[in-house]
């Protein structure tokens, strides 16, 4: 075993880029394509690919970052799902390498950075299904400002304009996570200068920063013509989210801020750490109080594991401390490097279960489909195959064909229709009084034929879904038949010669 460990100490850092990228690649690989973040992210990424405008054509409430880099890399590998699968390799593996950084930043022992890591890794799996996405990806922006401060404590002369870059990043890849970095940020200058007036003077100086660095991304907006929808879809429309509280959720991320807290002030109040933990913690304990809104206003497993994420690193960090006083116990350091060893596989196996696990779901082979490169199951390709058929068909009779459902752009990708709105009709989606924005514009629909998601039918529901427009379109337009998962509807047909 001391081989092992002797190996794990040299080569720590490609180690843990082995394990990261085996669980990240397989996990990634072998998620499938279904009517949830996955398909919204990589529609309105192809949208933009195809010309379609952010915001006014293509609805995503969140910042433009993640999905112009997608388009970026559409553009240079090709508008196929293999690439969407390399970005968030890509990303996740930045996300997971990012954290370990921090924890040897902290100088916490490779073997307990090592453990650590790996618990994070498989305490958070889940993110993995769900890559690339725009959380993790601002999340990126936090971990390389919490980097930054702990790494830069003595004053420097472009501190303001590195975390005033930081700040636009992360607030453009998601808008709570610019609040996030602020949050951390203000903590980083109050706790590392003794001084409390250079500590505002620090503040001021980047928050005028970050004031013209957002004055020239808005105007630029105004320039491309965007900025009304930019404001209406990511600002005025974010209050009509809907917010779903999972009580279990909650509990975990207020009992982890409980325990870091209140292990923090026993750790400072009996002496047993020095300045330089204290001042450690407080910069990390600050970022993970702000990265803790991340849970609002949808506190779901996924969002409360993302807002735990600096607070387990705070934990990790104070039980160190603790550990450290243990290891000269033989027994106690042999134990430690089993539970290493025997977490390190058990993820590992977990993950490689993966790949023998018997499935209906294929691989799209086909480098023409939309989706070449995914993996779907059989019950959503035939779904894809005859809602196609069947709008061919209406659009043949010169309707004019919307369809509003989470699973829209499973076929407005591929046949090239202007869905607005109907891609993605969730709460919160759809800028100021989306709802009734909807209604208007189905109502000045003409020869119009609109396919319903028939909730009943759908094996994917959404809570955030528009209920208001789908109860609007049942009492007010005629009913003419079903197909797959769908209510078909008659919007104001015109009347043959």
């Amino acid at each position: 075993m001391k081989k092992i460990i002797d190996k794990l100490k040299k080569y720590d850092y490609i180690i843990v880029s082995i394990i990261i990228l085996i669980v990240v690649v397989i996990t990634v690989f072998q998620t499938e394509l279904d009517p949830t973040d996955n398909l919204w992210c990589y529609g309105n990424i192809y949208k933009l690919f195809t010309g379609k405008k952010l915001y006014s054509e293509v609805n995503t409430v969140q910042t433009h970052i993640f999905f112009v880099m997608g388009e970026m890399l559409f553009k240079l590998f090709g508008a196929n799902y293999y690439t969407f699968m390399a970005y968030g390799i890509c990303t996740m593996f930045i996300f997971y390498i990012l954290l370990y950084q921090i924890l040897r930043t902290l100088k916490i022992r490779k073997l307990l950075s090592v453990f650590g890591i790996v618990t994070i890794i498989s305490i958070s799996l889940l993110f993995l299904r769900c890559a690339p996405n725009y959380n993790t990806m601002g999340f990126v922006f936090i971990e390389l400002g919490v980097l930054y401060n702990l790494k830069n404590k003595e004053k420097r002369k472009f501190d303001f304009l590195i975390n005033a870059i930081l700040i636009i990043l992360s607030g453009f890849t998601l808008q709570k996570l610019g609040l996030s970095y602020i949050i951390g940020y203000t903590f980083c200058e109050l706790y590392k200068n003794e001084s409390k007036k250079q500590a505002i003077v620090n503040l001021l100086k980047t928050a005028s920063m970050t004031i013209i660095i957002l004055s020239i991304i808005v105007l630029v907006l105004n320039l491309q013509g965007n900025l009304d929808s930019f404001i209406d879809v990511c600002v005025l429309g974010v209050k009509e989210f809907i917010s779903e509280v999972s009580i279990v959720s909650l509990i975990r991320i207020v009992c982890s801020a409980i325990l870091a807290i209140s292990f923090l002030f026993v750790l400072k109040k009996r002496k047993l750490v020095g300045k330089e933990f204290i001042q450690n913690a407080f910069m990390v304990l600050g970022f993970a109080v702000g990265t803790s809104i991340i849970v609002f206003p949808i506190i779901n497993e996924y969002h409360s594991i993302l807002a735990n994420m600096l607070w387990m690193i705070l934990l990790i960090y104070e039980f160190s401390i603790i550990i450290e006083a243990l290891l000269s116990e033989k027994i106690i350091l042999n134990l430690i490097y089993a539970v290493i060893i025997f977490t390190t596989l058990a993820l590992l196996l977990k993950t490689l279960s993966l790949l023998i696990q018997p499935t209906e779901k294929q691989r799209i082979n086909d480098k023409n489909n939309i989706f070449y490169g995914a993996l779907i199951s059989k019950e959503i390709t035939d779904n894809i195959k005859n809602v196609e058929e069947y709008i061919r068909k209406q659009e043949q009779e010169g309707r004019d064909v919307k369809v509003l459902s989470t699973y829209a752009m499973l076929y407005t990708l591929e046949l090239d229709i202007n869905n607005w709105y109907f891609d993605e009709p969730l709460k919160g989606n759809m800028g100021l009084n989306g709802d009734q924005k909807m209604i208007n514009y189905i109502n000045s629909m003409k020869n119009g034929v609109l396919l319903v998601e028939d909730e009943e039918k759908s094996t994917y529901s959404c809570f955030q879904f528009t209920e208001e427009v789908r109860d609007y379109v049942e009492e007010n337009y005629e009913y003419i038949e079903s197909i797959e998962n769908y209510k078909v509807y008659l919007i104001n047909p015109v009347a043959e010669n």
